[in-house]
């Protein structure tokens, strides 16, 4: 799920997926309650889904001092708890920071997130590609809840 970079940087692929009227991470390691998009993170994945029930984002982790050209969304980690860890959301552009159309200023997100990047809340997440995709239908439970042989 993660790699690490000799620069600090962890490079991750994440998929999310739309159920009813909510979204989750893919995330095998967490249940499905445990995987919920909430506070933000869920306005999030609709936007990123551009209308589609599942998006594979790629993204990376690092905790400063790296320019990462070509980034679509940063996230930076405003505050952290024994829960998760509140970020602000911007897209980069020339001036700095800017707010993307229609994306909540803040998210929170819990602690899979330090599982996906392999121990701990980065202080900054770059999204640097999205594919938003139906192509893996929908199965009714997400893989770690299916009936194994």
């Amino acid at each position: 799920m993660s790699k690490d970079n000799k620069n600090g940087m962890k490079r991750i692929s994440i998929s999310f997926y739309k159920k009813r009227t909510c979204w989750y991470a893919e995330v095998s390691e967490h249940t499905e309650s445990q995987n919920l998009m909430v506070s933000g993170a869920d306005t999030m994945c609709e936007i990123l889904a551009q209308g589609h029930k599942r998006v594979t984002v790629e993204a990376v982790g690092h905790e400063g001092g790296i320019n990462i050209d070509g980034s679509l969304l940063t996230l930076e980690k405003l505050e952290q708890s024994v829960y998760g860890a509140t970020y602000a959301m911007y897209a980069p552009d020339a001036e700095g920071k800017r707010l993307t159309k229609g994306m909540p200023r803040e998210c929170w997100l819990c602690n899979v997130t330090k599982t996906v990047f392999g121990g701990n809340h980065p202080r900054y997440i770059e999204v640097l590609s999205v594919e938003p995709n139906d192509e893996k239908p929908y199965l009714g439970n997400p893989p770690w809840e299916r009936v194994r042989k």
